[in-house]
């Protein structure tokens, strides 16, 4: 790149010199250059040879002094031999000492001093007489700095008296201590005087020949151009057309066969030339009209060739484009020429229009953006391709017009419309036919840029299809020429109307005003541009002319309809007119502002002057808003924000004015802020508006915190404090009262509140009756004030009960005391209470006038407001209703000690309630351990017959049921204690109502009944709540539906409802509808509100002898915890019903765990180490079911009766596991726990907490006891040996898991089966039932297998499920 950069500078130098410069020059320079550098290198080499020369001298000069010094001569013996040594014309040599003295020296100085009478001395070598030895030792000294730090022999060379010395410095030391320096110093001149003489001799030669080689030169350089020059010139001649003059070389070589050449070119391209400027001058007039009629055209046009090379623009083009002549740019490179951009993105090169119709396409787009002036502009372009014969594209005409003001038309109305659209919505149509001409129009201008040829033929139809009026002025022969266009021909013009036109067009009146436009274009040749209106067929037309020059004295006039443009600027301006909405843009590159007609409206001034500058522009503002208003401008507009904001406007005549100033910033692609544009609208009605309804709400944000703080406090001394001070504050008026009447009508100020610096209208004293601002004027009997302060009395309300305000006056207005008409003596009075205008509103408590509130105003005169009165009005009732509050305090005072007192007995008893529920737990829980517990181990022994086998079951079912009774004891505790908790699991409801159907189905069969479930298509399958809880809360009444039914059906209906119509797929929300219906005996209504109480029965639960009344209790309370209310509709002798909604969510399905049938551990797993377990209960009972349940097992195990004891034997036994009671004498498990978890030790053994508590003990123990976990009692075998597998990895053997019989179908229980049996059997099992003695029943049940097997098993199975009512009603069946 450099070598072909450095090539092409010196052929654009080489280029401009004359042929015989170019010839001689070089060799000159050669020459030059030759003998120049081989003289340059000869001196430089005989330079070092004379340097080397030198120092050798020196050397050996150095070495003759040296060897002389050390025969012992005298110093005036080395002054001679210095001064005899001849080594160079000038060099010398001398010997000082490390002190700078001269010793000896080969000048013919004396190296010391005598001064008069005194002994010589030394001479500094710095002060000799010698000017070279001066500057040598000096030179030395600078160099070395001290002369003792030279030890060694120095050569070197330095500068004296301005030639070049070679210096040589060599210490000298003997036996006899001399410490001397030996120099010698050669000037470079001594040697180089030769070298020079025969450089000036060569320079001598080198001028002598230097002009010999040039005028060699340039003979051959005459020889070789001369004719070169002859043929230039010959050239030049044909160039300017001069042909005449024939070339006449006269010889034989390449260059007369050159000139013979030349000369027959010369002549043929003097025929050829001919005959192209004939055709140029016919083409050149066709191309002229051509072009003058393109000029003209209010559109830019290119022409490119086939390469894509632009080959033309007219002058609109050039405009538009920025430029003067045609960039040498290929479609590459026309983006960045001419700053073409799409979107503010540089437009894509393969979709420009003239790439595309190179292609062959024809293209019209307006996505087109030029970048000018630091804006985009769009354009609208057209591009057609042109074929020659063959079909091939030799050139693509595009047409491309600028449609920012259509954009920017489109752009406003856009915007006004989002605004504007309740008042502009009838101007719609109007607008979309000026949309619809304008697209007309832009089919018309396709139509006429794809007709854009070459030849006058194809200009005429070009013409022809122009909507644009074209008239060409003569200015010479005083002509118009009316160029038939398809604008000429819309308007249905004949001849005379066109006459009568041009006649209007050029009236007298306006004659002068158009031809001044002609004769401007003429005279500036530019294109003018103005828009007129003409009255055509009685219609106002609008145009939109350009006057273009076509030579010095003609011009063409384009003129195009621009009505629909006009119609809708002016239906625009009307709109914001109406709206009140002015518009503006700023653009910041030429710091211009534009403003609409509404805008000059809104700020008062005249629409002919320019806009305001910004200075003045904000001095219109508020002084309070322009700091504002120019933070946000410079915050929002320069961060590329949209901003907004509110202003009061000083309009002229010192009013304010409101005004809505709406902004937005545009940029260029770059982030450089192009203009701001945005609107103004007048809100001053919408300010006054919102004013209003500030003051509204302020008088009701007042009237609301004076009402809150009245019932924020019963004390009504603070009531009047606050509420006088808050009414002042609300009404800004000087002072509030509040007068209160005496039993007899007199009365006195009893709160008060005023600004600073009026005199307190408050009474001291108790002889003051009525305040001097409260007396009416028609009955004044007012005493003045005495100089001691004698307070003022007034008699009128207090003869008056209570005047005007206690027969229904609801306030007292006086604006102004001076203008009211009051009497002089009430006026005095007014006075000197400084009191100027007031409002008074009575106070009633209930019925009675309590007193009164006043308002004063006592700066001036003052007009109350409505809203100011309904304030008083509201803030007076709201006093009586607090005096009614205060009678009441008391009373309801001691209302509350009495509800305090029976709250804390209430408290009390729930209390002792809760103990006893958790001791009885405790106790009930204890023995059913015992027995649930041995049970269970005799139910392991395999030396157990069957009946004792059936006698175990027997025992374990009783202390199961009678443990269910407990937790639903329980349960309502808690419930009433507020701690039942939902906990809501993921399960398929399905199943759940399978099982529930399961468990009562074979009941429902023994009692002849129906039981039928019917689950709606849309339940969800799988649910989410709490699954325990509905599962206990259909039992509980499936239960009871089955218990006082008699003959026909249960039906459990259960329905889906989604909660929210609008919800989306998939739906996740539901409410669920279950109904229990029953035939049964029914309901009484009267009893309907028992249902649901504690221990309360009806009669007819009364009546079956079962239950605990506990059932619906429960059942009510579980529903409400899962968002639910159970209700219930019955009808005596027919049924009930309950039904009840809870919502749910529905879920996927769950990942379940398969469910293994019960396995019975018979021995542990080999290979385990032998645990140590210690037992601590204080029963003896619970101790040995867990040492007899585990010692089976081989486990080692200890015992312990309290805490004390098992600290004492966990620190001796260790154990790997300890069973801890938590209820325990002497010590509990709760402290015992602790303290041995808080050794290492302790850490490391498992701690398993076994209580009879409830639930609750469970979680507390588990969490903040240091317990590993918990085991509830009455407990199972099969969570001892879980417990121990978690804990300590106990491993066991298995038997076979118990397999549960196949469900066979039993046969339902009948009276008429039961009649049949011996009447003793029936006496026997009906005593036995009735004592609730199950073990006996099943006795009873034997006797029958033997006569009625199956009617035994379904007996067994009532007894076996405590269904005793059911045995006794087949004993004695109700009649039907």
């Amino acid at each position: 790149m450099p070598i072909y950069r450095f090539n092409r500078l010196t052929a654009n130098f080489f280029s401009k010199l004359p042929l015989r410069t170019v010839l001689i020059v070089p060799l000159v320079l050669q020459t030059v250059s030759v003998v120049g550098l081989v003289g340059y290198l000869s001196f430089k080499s005989s330079q070092e040879s004379v340097e080397d020369v030198a120092h050798q001298l020196i050397e050996q000069v150095g070495e003759r002094i040296s060897d002389r010094l050390t025969d012992n001569n005298g110093l005036s013996a080395i002054n001679t031999f210095l001064a005899g040594l001849q080594f160079s014309a000038s060099g010398q040599t001398f010997i000082m000492d490390r002190s700078g003295n001269l010793i000896a020296t080969s000048t013919v100085e004396t190296p010391l001093v005598a001064p008069a009478k005194k002994q010589p001395t030394p001479l500094l070598a710095t002060n000799s007489k010698d000017a070279r030895t001066r500057d040598i030792v000096r030179q030395l000294a600078n160099r070395f700095g001290n002369l003792r730090t030279l030890q060694t022999t120095q050569k070197f060379t330095l500068a004296s008296k301005g030639d070049r010395q070679f210096v040589r410095v060599t210490p000298y030391r003997d036996i006899r201590g001399l410490d001397w320096l030996i120099v010698v110093v050669v000037p470079e001149s001594d040697f180089i005087a030769p070298i020079q003489a025969n450089t000036r001799n060569t320079l001598w030669l080198l001028a002598g020949t230097l002009p010999l080689g040039i005028a060699i030169g340039l003979l051959t350089s005459r020889w070789v151009t001369k004719p070169i020059m002859r043929l230039n010139t010959a050239a030049k001649n044909v160039a300017k057309g001069e042909w005449d003059r024939p070339l006449e070389i006269k010889r034989l070589d390449e260059v007369g066969e050159l000139a013979n050449s030349f000369n027959l070119m010369a002549a043929q391209l003097q025929q050829a030339f001919a005959d192209q400027k004939s055709l140029n001058e016919a083409l050149a007039h066709s191309e002229s009209q051509l072009q003058q009629f393109i000029e003209a055209i209010p559109a830019g046009v290119s022409i490119h060739d086939a390469s894509g090379k632009v080959v033309y623009f007219n002058e609109t083009a050039k405009h538009w484009l920025g430029v003067e002549t045609i960039p040498d740019a290929t479609l590459e490179e026309a983006v960045e020429v001419y700053q073409m951009y799409r979107q503010n993105q540089p437009y894509p090169i393969e979709e420009l229009p003239a790439f595309r119709a190179l292609r062959g396409e024809t293209v019209f787009l307006e996505d087109i953006e030029l970048y000018r002036d630091g804006k985009f502009i769009p354009f609208e372009v057209r591009a057609t391709p042109i074929f020659d014969e063959d079909g091939n594209i030799i050139y693509a005409i595009i047409a491309f017009s600028n449609i920012a003001q259509r954009k920017q038309y489109e752009k406003i109305l856009t915007d006004y419309n989002r605004t504007l659209e309740a008042e502009v919505a009838e101007r719609t149509c109007a607008l979309a036919r000026a949309s619809e001409l304008l697209q007309y129009e832009m089919a018309d201008r396709k139509l006429l840029e794809q007709k854009l040829y070459t030849s006058a033929e194809q200009v005429v139809k070009i013409f022809e299809s122009i909507t644009d009026v074209v008239l060409i002025f003569n200015q010479t022969e005083k002509s118009i020429q009316i160029i038939p266009t398809k604008g000429i021909g819309q308007y249905n013009y004949e001849t005379n109307q066109i006459d009568s036109i041009i006649e209007q067009l050029f009236h007298e009146e306006r004659e002068e005003i158009y031809f001044a436009q002609v004769q401007q274009a003429l005279e500036t040749q530019q294109t003018i541009s103005f828009d007129y209106s003409l009255r055509i067929n009685n219609k106002e037309v609008w145009f939109a002319a350009k006057i273009s020059p076509l030579s010095d004295s003609s011009a063409v006039w384009v003129a195009r309809d621009i009505s629909d443009r006009q119609f809708a600027e002016a239906r625009l301006l009307e709109a914001q007119k109406i709206a009140r909405i002015g518009s503006w843009e700023h653009d910041i590159a030429t710091a211009t502002t534009t403003w609409s007609e509404e805008l000059y409206r809104i700020y008062e001034l005249d629409p002919t002057q320019k806009p305001l500058p910004t200075e003045q522009l904000i001095e219109r503002f508020h002084p309070e808003d322009r700091s504002r208003y120019l933070t946000m401008v410079r915050e929002q507009a320069m961060s590329g924000q949209s901003f907004e904001i509110d202003l009061r406007l000083m309009r002229r005549d010192g009013s304010l004015s409101y005004i809505e100033v709406r902004g937005k910033p545009v940029y260029d692609e770059k982030g450089q802020l192009l203009r701001l544009f945005g609107t103004v609208l007048d809100i001053s009605e919408r300010k006054q508006a919102e004013s209003a309804l500030r003051e509204s709400a302020q008088g009701e944000q007042a009237i609301a915190r004076s009402i809150e703080r009245i019932r924020q406090s019963l004390d009504i001394d603070t009531i009047f404090k606050t509420t006088t001070s808050e009414l002042r504050q609300t009404l800004k008026c000087d002072r509030v009262g509040i007068y209160r009447f005496n039993p007899d009508w007199s009365g006195e100020f009893v709160a008060e509140s005023m600004a600073p610096g009026w005199v307190s209208l408050m009474q001291q004293t108790d002889d003051c009756n009525v305040p001097s601002t409260l007396v009416e004027h028609s009955r004044c009997t007012v005493k003045t004030m005495q100089a001691g302060g004698t307070p003022v009395l007034d008699t009128y309300l207090q003869k008056n009960q209570g005047g005007m305000y206690a027969r229904g006056v609801p306030y007292r207005i006086i604006e102004d005391i001076y203008s009211a008409g009051l009497s002089p003596c009430y006026l005095e009075l007014l006075k000197q209470f400084q009191a100027r205008s007031y409002v008074i509103f009575p106070i009633f408590c209930g019925s009675q006038l309590w007193g009164l509130l006043a308002s004063y105003q006592n700066s001036g005169p003052r007009t109350w407001r409505e809203g100011e009165i309904n304030i008083g009005l509201q803030i007076s009732t709201q006093l009586g209703v607090a005096l009614q509050q205060a009678q009441l305090l008391e009373a309801t005072q001691q209302q509350a000690v009495q509800l305090q007192q029976a709250a804390w007995a209430a408290e009390a008893a729930n209390l002792a309630k809760s103990t006893f529920l958790a001791n009885m737990s405790h106790e009930l829980r204890t023995p059913l351990n015992a027995i649930l517990g041995f049970s269970q181990l005799m139910q392991r022994s395999t030396n157990l017959n069957h009946e004792q086998q059936e006698n175990i079951r027997i025992i374990n079912r009783s202390g199961e049921h009678l443990l269910a009774l407990i937790n639903q004891i329980l349960d309502l505790a808690k419930i009433e204690a507020g701690r039942m908790t939902i906990n809501p699991t993921d399960f398929q409801l399905r199943s759940l109502l399978n099982d529930v159907q399961e468990m009562f189905q074979l009941q429902a069969m023994e009692q002849q009944l129906q039981l039928i479930f019917d689950c709606s298509s849309e339940v969800p399958e799988y649910v989410q709540t709490d699954q325990l809880k509905l599962r206990q809360v259909l039992i509980n009444l499936l239960s009871n539906a089955i218990k006082f039914t008699k003959e026909g059906e249960i039906r459990v209906r259960v329905s889906a409802v989604r909660e929210g119509k609008d919800q989306q797929l998939p739906i996740s929300n539901y409410q669920l509808h279950f109904e229990i219906e029953d035939t049964g005996s029914g309901i009484a209504a009267d009893e309907l509100d028992k249902l649901f109480q504690t221990f309360v029965q009806t009669k007819t639960g009364t009546k079956s002898q079962q239950g605990t009344g506990l059932g619906l209790a429960i059942s009510q309370q579980f529903v409400n915890l899962m968002g639910g209310l159970i209700t219930v509709r019955s009808e005596v002798g027919r049924g009930t019903t309950f039904a009840f909604d809870i919502p749910v969510s529905a879920v996927d399905a769950p990942a379940t765990q398969p469910v293994e049938p019960p396995r019975r551990v018979i021995a542990l797993e080999g290979n385990q180490p032998r645990y140590r377990i210690l037992i601590v209960d204080d029963r003896s009972d619970n101790r040995q079911l867990l040492i007899k349940l585990l010692a089976a097992f081989n486990f080692e195990l200890q015992e312990a009766t309290n805490g004390i004891e098992a600290i004492e034997m966990w620190s001796s036994f260790e154990p790997h596991l300890i069973f801890m009671d938590m209820w325990m004498p002497v010590m509990d498990g709760d402290e015992a726990t602790k303290r041995i978890k808080a050794t290492v030790k302790g850490q490391a053994t498992a701690i398993i907490a076994v209580s009879a508590g409830n639930a609750e003990e469970a979680q507390t123990v588990t969490v903040s006891d240091d317990c590993d976990d918990f085991i509830h009692k009455p407990f199972r075998d099969t969570e001892i040996f879980a417990t121990l597998h978690k804990h300590l990895g106990v491993r066991y053997i298995y038997g076979e898991p118990e397999s549960v019989p196949e469900s066979t179908q039993i046969e339902a229980p009948t009276p008429e089966s039961l009649a049949a049996l011996p009447a003793d059997w029936l006496a026997a099992l009906e005593k036995a039932t009735i004592e609730c003695d199950l073990e006996l029943i099943l006795i009873q049940i034997e006797q029958i297998r033997d006569r009625n097997d199956a009617l035994a098993s379904a007996l067994a199975a009532l007894a076996n499920e405590f269904q005793f009512n059911q045995i006794l009603a087949l004993i004695h069946p109700e009649p039907k």
